[in-house]
């Protein structure tokens, strides 16, 4: 059917090198660099006889400044420049249809985003456990939002535009406990501060909330073979820059069993063990007012079977710690 059928070709070269240097002054170790990217990408939407070029020479520098006191306490400080590139489904104009009221358009001319993000992190250790606490400030630029319009037929266009920025302004408190050798906790809880901003409807908008997030993770060691994970998390209710995204809730857990040495290992999980999860999120705008809700399937249950056929074991150079990720930033 011509009318829901479409054919594209995407093509994306990203080209690019970096330089760093490390060491240590007045007992402060340092780490810097910085990367050079050239990114071209042609996206060919062949059934609209389209064409859309796009290339953009980028600069990623990072910085690292860590203080030890003793070998217990660490302070550092680190700055990053970031990138998230648009998927190719986002790119693609083509229409796409969810249901007789909405319909979904990629954006050709979508262009990457760029975080600019500032931590500082203090970080204390108790033998094989350890707390840290983070402060952040991140960002982000030519922000890629996805925007809802009322068409004329009635119906509502959702497409993905690059709008003015958010900022986010908060704080992370994490530990890593292991208790007794038989239990591993991973608890995490931060609160930030989230601002966006961009021009809809042919006027400026600020939307502004008071974001929070909280995890644990636990690992049981059964046995030396045996081991039991459970997750969980939560993230607040957050503004966007048509309407509300809804706090929401999730559980997952997992059973790992492994024999003839480690050779075959056995996995069973389970997602949304609690049946909690779901996403809800409200939009309005010049003539319309939209309710959604997403609720995956309940349950989500994964059995998986691998088996190492040798010891193979990848060889670590010491160069491969030291490279920078593609996204510009140094571990």
């Amino acid at each position: 059917n011509s009318e829901f059928t479409n054919i594209s070709r995407y093509d994306n070269t990203i080209q690019a090198a970096y330089t760093s240097i490390s060491g240590e002054f007045l007992s402060f170790g340092y780490m810097a660099g910085i990367r050079g990217e050239y990114t071209k990408r042609i996206f060919n939407q062949i059934t609209l006889n389209e064409k859309y070029p796009f290339e953009k020479f980028s600069f990623f520098p990072s910085a690292y400044i860590t203080k030890e006191f003793g070998t217990e306490n660490q302070l550092q400080f680190s700055y990053s420049r970031r990138i998230n590139r648009p998927m190719e489904w986002g790119l693609n104009p083509f229409p796409m249809y969810s249901d007789q009221y909405s319909i979904m358009y990629g954006n050709p001319l979508l262009e990457p985003e760029y975080t600019n993000s500032f931590e500082l992190n203090y970080q204390k250790s108790f033998g094989m456990s350890f707390v840290s606490l983070e402060t952040f400030y991140r960002k982000t630029d030519n922000l890629m939002t996805r925007v809802t319009e009322l068409q004329d037929d009635g119906r509502l266009a959702m497409r993905s535009i690059n709008i003015n920025n958010e900022k986010n302004l908060g704080a992370e408190l994490m530990g890593n406990f292991n208790l007794f050798k038989i239990v591993l906790l991973n608890p995490s809880f931060s609160i930030y501060h989230y601002q966006v901003e961009g021009e809809i409807d042919d006027a400026t908008k600020v939307k502004e909330s008071m974001n929070y997030q909280a995890m644990l993770s636990a690992m049981f060691f059964i046995t030396k073979s045996t081991k039991l994970q459970i997750n969980g998390f939560y993230s607040s209710k957050s503004a966007t820059l048509q309407g509300e995204m809804k706090g929401h809730l999730g559980t997952m857990a997992s059973i790992k069993q492994e024999f003839f040495g480690k050779k075959l290992t056995v996995t069973l999980s389970a997602r949304n063990v609690l049946n909690t999860m779901k996403w809800e999120s409200t939009n309005y705008g010049e003539g319309y007012y939209s309710y959604s809700k997403f609720t995956p399937e309940y349950p989500n249950i994964k059995l998986s079977i691998s088996y190492k056929i040798n010891n193979y074991t990848k060889k670590s150079f010491e160069s491969e710690s030291e490279e920078i990720p593609s996204d510009g930033s140094f571990q």
